[in-house]
């Protein structure tokens, strides 16, 4: 099963995700200042750092899942960066995927099977925790530290933000439906269209199910 994107997409993504769940704050006011196109705001380094803890918070189980899925992708003989995207942009999906490609390709050795399915649940385990530890308190820090004006910085540019991500993940989106389109040239699943419309609209999840119904078919032969 190959789901391999092609680097001149993959890593430019990879590192503008990492930057945006990270640094995304910060470097957004950094360019603002650096252009002089809104000078209203003044906010330091350290308060941008904690504000952005919303975004970083958010996505903290998929950078760890990513950043887990990029480790195990070459045992899998699977292409890192491309696994790195999709933990980074599907998280726990990712996770799911990953266990139906592991288990296709193991499905004959019940120990690597085994030995594969254990880091996935140890990647599983960190995220989740990872999650629900991260202090959420930025919530309560904000109006603490900034005025209305900064506060409004912070919404503005965390939505726009979100939006770069969400442009991403359709992106991805529609590179998966062409997956799908060549995946389906040799495994015939019916209705083709409809997991199509589902993966574009809905992204991994239903990639996951598709797969998923793969495997059992093989089990049927």
């Amino acid at each position: 099963m190959d789901i391999t994107f092609k680097p001149i997409f993959s890593i430019p993504a990879v590192i503008l995700l990492i930057l945006i769940y990270l640094f995304g704050l910060p470097i957004v006011y950094g360019i603002i200042h650096f252009t002089d196109s809104d000078t209203y705001f003044n906010i330091s380094l350290f308060d941008l750092l904690i504000a952005n803890l919303g975004l970083t918070a958010k996505h903290i189980g998929g950078l760890i899942i990513g950043l887990g899925l990029f480790k195990s992708a070459t045992p899998l003989k699977q292409d890192g960066w491309t696994w790195l995207l999709i933990g980074l942009l599907y998280g726990y999906y990712a996770l799911l995927f990953i266990t139906i490609v592991v288990i296709m390709q193991n499905i004959h050795s019940r120990d690597e099977l085994i030995h594969s399915v254990q880091k996935i649940v140890v990647l599983l385990i960190i995220g989740f925790l990872a999650s629900s530890v991260l202090p959420y308190s930025v919530k309560s820090y904000i109006p603490m530290r900034m005025d209305i004006i900064n506060q409004g910085f912070v919404s503005m540019y965390t939505n726009l933000l979100t939006v770069i991500i969400y442009g991403l993940m359709a992106f991805t989106n529609i590179l998966l439906v062409f997956k799908l389109y060549i995946w389906n040239k040799t495994n015939a699943m019916p209705q083709n269209v409809i997991w199509m419309i589902a993966i574009l609209l809905l992204g991994l999840f239903p990639l996951v199910l598709y797969n998923a119904l793969l495997l059992m078919r093989k089990n049927e032969k």
